[in-house]
């Protein structure tokens, strides 16, 4: 999967509507902390990835998640 949203992260992202059924999907990328558990999403960069049944993927990295960024 990675390699499908670095493939993405090199197109303009999210310029495209998709169409149809679409999944959503958030995840934090960073720096794993060893040997500690519950310490959250502190220091990593949230990315959220769309992805159309048939196929298209779009993904883009954002400064911060919340609902309201996540519905512009």
């Amino acid at each position: 999967m990675c390699h499908r949203i670095r493939e993405a992260m090199t197109q303009e992202p999210l310029a495209n509507l998709l169409k149809g059924n679409v999944e959503v999907d958030e995840t934090y990328v960073g720096e794993k902390h060893k040997g500690k558990r519950g310490r959250g999403a502190e220091g990593k960069t949230p990315v959220v990835a769309l992805v159309e049944r048939e196929g298209k993927l779009r993904a883009k990295s954002m400064q911060r998640l919340t609902s309201t960024t996540l519905k512009a």
